[in-house]
């Protein structure tokens, strides 16, 4: 038999032996991976410490997630190493050397981040900052007549200034304009004066003496518009001048000019309901009594507003001292069917909404030819007339199914005459057309092609101006018409016109 005790001090002693056994076991596998660490370094088989640390920062590049503007900056260093950067001004100038302005825009081919494209303030030139260089840039130029002509400029090594000459019919005409502003009394007028929509437009030229003012650059046109600051008063304040012929080269303008008009409807009787209102800038308006009107402004002319209940017409009445009697034609009620696939949207009649969905609408109209005009529910389009509606008529039916076509022409170049002003007037099959002012569709130009792919199918009327220059006289204006037909998705192709 055993003592006690005798059991447990084997079992310590078996533990020990473990231990022991196990520290010289782990003490020849590490002589074991030191000798081989030693020779795998002596014959070059391990990484050096540079390795492994260029090794552990490639991993990190590849886990790093770049961002977009990462990436873009990126790209922009490498076009910017492979693709040299330019500094490149273009200047726009008639043949004679005179500098045309207008603006002008550059292809976007030619814009990379960090670019900077602008042309400078009096507008005859274009500058394009660190854009990439290119054998040929990409360039569109409008005039002030709206019409755009595509340009390419070749290159050339060591150049940087490039001077365009812009094509006759791109420049309008000019016409010098002397305006003297006259007072009912002896006290002179003092102030400065700008022409609107100008070349020289932003650049204030103060009255001399007479009351007068130079615009040697003035375009030939019926209708320029001055900005007048007198110095008795605040502010300036825009004037719509009536000159006919439009090469006319004075014209006196009174101030403090005054117009009383009377409202009436088609018995001539006073509309007394009637109000008037005016455009900002407008003439002042003062109520003699109901109906009745006097308006006090600046200048030849002045467009008014007569309010009567939801109705609003517009008149262009002569501040000539005159009294001016505007008639109210009374309102109609008139069936509408409106056959159209390509006119979502609202309806009015003139002024006024009409009352219903397509293709039936209810429309009150006033006793006179007015436009019927569609509304597209976008924001960003106008409304077009689709018809006009005849006086003296209970009920129309307007028939535009089909797809819209489009307008085309071309025009021939020719130093002495210059079309411009390609517009499209929406008539009735009768050819009746109540307001030629108003401007449906506009044709627009590329280079000598005029187009316009929006048309509604029907019957148009087509205007457009001729500039004739006569030898030892200004340019003279022509306006033209034709009418025509757009059939339901058709191109209509009307050649060239020549005048």
């Amino acid at each position: 038999m055993s003592k006690p005790g005798s059991s447990s001090r084997h079992g310590k002693e078996f533990r020990n032996l473990l231990l022991v056994a196990f520290g010289l076991l782990a003490g020849v596998l590490i002589c074991v991976f030191v000798t081989g660490l030693y020779f795998a370094e002596a014959f070059d088989l391990l990484p050096s410490s540079d390795q492994v640390q260029r090794s552990i920062r490639q991993e990190r590049v590849v886990r790093t997630r770049t961002t977009p503007q990462a990436e873009e900056g990126s790209r922009s260093e490498e076009l910017s190493e492979r693709v040299p950067l330019c500094d490149v001004h273009f200047f726009f100038q008639t043949e004679a050397g005179d500098p045309v302005y207008g603006s002008a825009f550059m292809d976007r081919e030619h814009v990379r981040p960090g670019s900077w494209v602008v042309p400078a303030s009096n507008g005859d030139q274009l500058t394009a900052m660190q854009i990439p260089c290119s054998p040929t840039y990409r360039l569109s130029f409008r005039g002030h007549n709206r019409s755009r002509t595509k340009l390419e400029v070749e290159s050339k090594p060591g150049e940087d200034t490039y001077f365009i000459t812009i094509e006759p019919w791109l420049v309008p005409p000019i016409c010098p304009l002397r305006v003297v502003f006259e007072t009912d009394s002896d006290n002179e007028v003092s102030g400065r004066a700008r022409l609107a929509f100008n070349q020289d437009g932003k650049e204030w030229t103060v009255l001399d003496d007479e009351g007068a003012v130079e615009f040697p650059a003035a375009r030939c046109e019926t209708d320029p518009m001055v900005w007048l600051e007198v110095d008795s008063e605040m502010g300036a304040q825009p004037l719509k001048l009536v000159r006919e012929p439009e090469h006319l080269s004075e014209l006196r303008v009174e101030l403090k000019a005054h117009a009383k008009v009377r409202v009436v409807d088609e018995e001539g009787m006073i509309i007394e309901d009637a109000t008037v209102g005016v455009e900002p800038h407008g003439p002042a308006i003062e109520t003699l009594s109901p109906g009745e009107f006097e308006l006090v402004g600046i200048g030849q002319s002045t467009s008014i507003r007569v309010n009567l209940f939801d109705q609003r017409h517009l008149f262009d009445v002569d501040l000539d001292g005159t009294v001016h009697t505007l008639e109210i034609p009374e309102d109609r009620t008139v069936d509408v069917t409106l056959r159209c696939d390509a006119c979502e949207g609202r309806v009015r009649c003139g002024t006024q909404q009409c009352d219903g969905a397509n293709p039936h609408w209810q429309c009150t109209c006033p006793n006179t030819p007015t436009q019927l005009v569609h509304e597209p529910y976008a924001e960003h389009r106008y409304g077009e007339v689709v018809a006009v509606v005849p006086a003296d008529v209970d009920a129309l039916i307007v028939d535009l199914r089909g797809d819209r076509g489009a307008v085309k022409l071309q025009t021939e170049w020719n130093p002495s005459r210059r079309l411009n002003g390609f517009a499209l007037h929406r008539t009735t099959s009768e050819g009746l057309l109540p307001d030629s002012e108003l401007v449906t569709q506009r044709l627009g130009s590329d280079g000598q092609t005029w187009m316009n792919d929006q048309v509604l199918p029907g019957p148009w009327l087509l205007t457009w101006e001729s500039h004739t220059q006569i030898d030892g006289e200004a340019w003279q204006t022509e306006r033209h018409s034709r009418e025509i037909v757009v059939g339901a998705g058709e191109t209509l192709d009307l050649g060239t016109l020549g005048g």
